[in-house]
């Protein structure tokens, strides 16, 4: 029996690590591409390092794996489920544009982030491995099929995928420092100074040349009682050529601007002429790419090689080294605490009206009732141990995760059915487990 008052301490601290991140969400304190960039490097890192130690720690058994094929035919019915969701509520969208919408709202859910706290209080902490499987499933499957998806049938969606991994231009960090505000408010005041030092230097200049005149009148003064005897006009003549004279040589010694010459057989070069520097080359990938990096990325590689050490534990006894112990747990539970608040930051930044109310329903509908039942069926199908169906259950009733809120950006589709799902599933997180609960210890059907 499940406990009622551990199960809602565990739903309240979900609910308490959405809320922190909301709140600073509200108040601005983290912007949404910041957020974006957090997300990236979640996805880059813990979330690796926690599908490599979740799937290397899960004996390599039929008992354990059988989760695995769980996990993958709930996925294959949630997805036939969209497709006929989509053929009947289409709208103004192709079958194919509503489907990959619908299916990404579905079947996206982050079911260690939910799991991971059930797991320490109300069972053991191997049961963390069946939701690490589940993570599996995921990556493997349904985060590859749907981004190949949104590539092969979404306009612009490479130009939309390199734009999250690569940022613009403007974003990036430059080499100089920035200038502070302080030195930039003390310029205009270093001109004033200029100004008045220059308006000074001008002032002072004024008498000096008007003591530099006075010495020129007393030469001619001079000039004239030399002549003595001679003709008026020739006296007037001898001052005219002596003061052009002493004219010329004042303009010759008070020019400073010396003179430029120019060779004539040199061509002068116009700024038309100039060559423009050579545009940078626009970064990003190929949709080539994309389709490989579908397949072929850090989750599943990481995975991969969890089913190799698992192999190499049961024919070799080899222990796991303590530092990649502790250093894996740590990245899981920075990746469920980080991952829950940047859910909050989005919630935050999401718009509350303008919802598409029959697909919201729809949606929760599906991730509320549909994913629980269908988890209970086969787990009776597949004769899964009652403790572990229980555990199953409540991983199942998670509702629509991060991953799709990324796909749904780079699908260009800023709100939408997926957005509005993860929006108001996260609201009913706190009623629909405790209900489930109720459901499980009130019916015994998994005594």
């Amino acid at each position: 029996m499940l406990k009622y008052l551990d199960s809602f301490q565990i739903v309240m601290v979900i609910y308490v690590t959405l809320g922190v991140g909301a709140f600073f969400g509200f108040i601005k304190f983290f912007t949404e591409e910041s957020m974006k960039r957090v997300r990236r490097l979640l996805f880059m890192i813990p979330i690796a390092t926690m599908l490599f130690y979740e799937v290397a720690t899960t004996p390599l058994n039929k008992d354990s794996w059988m989760t695995f094929l769980h996990a993958f035919i709930i996925q294959v019915f949630l997805h036939l489920i969209a497709y006929v969701y989509a053929i009947v509520f289409r709208s103004n969208k192709s079958i194919m544009e509503k489907f990959i919408e619908a299916s990404i709202a579905f079947t996206e859910s982050d079911f260690f982030w939910y799991g991971y706290p059930f797991s320490q209080i109300l069972f053991t902490q191997s049961f963390n491995n069946y939701s690490g499987l589940a993570m599996f499933v995921q990556t493997l499957c349904v985060h590859s099929i749907h981004q190949i998806l949104v590539l092969l049938y979404i306009p612009d969606s490479v130009e939309s995928f390199n734009k999250m991994t690569d940022p613009p231009p403007d974003e990036e960090v430059p080499l100089e420092p920035k200038e502070n505000k302080e030195q930039v408010q003390e310029e205009p005041e270093e001109d004033a100074m200029e100004l008045q030092d220059q308006k000074s230097d001008s002032q002072n200049e004024e008498p000096a040349q008007e003591k530099k005149e006075e010495p020129k009148e007393v030469e001619k003064q001079k000039k004239l009682d030399k002549i003595g005897n001679r003709s008026v006009s020739d006296s007037h003549e001898d001052l005219q050529s002596s003061d052009k004279q002493s004219d010329n040589k004042d303009e010759n010694s008070s020019s400073s601007t010396p003179e430029v010459k120019v060779d004539e057989g040199k061509e002068v070069i116009k700024p038309e002429d100039v060559a423009e520097p050579e545009k940078p080359a626009k970064r990003g990938y190929s949709k080539l790419f994309w389709f490989i990096y579908s397949f072929i990325n850090q989750h599943n590689i990481a995975a991969i090689l969890g089913i190799f050490w698992s192999i190499a534990v049961k024919y070799t006894n080899v222990n796991m080294p303590a530092f990649l112990k502790s250093f894996s747990f740590d990245l899981e539970k920075a990746s469920i605490c980080a991952g829950l608040f940047c859910q909050g930051i989005f919630i935050a930044y999401h718009p509350f009206k303008g919802c598409p109310i029959v697909d919201v329903i729809a949606s929760c509908i599906v991730h509320f009732i549909v994913k629980p039942v269908l988890a209970m069926a086969f787990c009776w199908a597949l004769s899964i141990d009652h403790t572990v169906a229980k555990f199953l259950i409540l991983i199942n009733l998670a509702p629509t995760g991060l991953y799709a809120y990324t796909l749904s950006d780079q699908a260009g589709w800023k709100t939408s059915m997926i957005t509005y799902s993860m929006y108001w599933g996260m609201i009913c997180v706190l009623p629909v487990y405790m209900i489930w609960i109720a459901i499980i210890n009130e019916t015994g059907m998994f005594p």
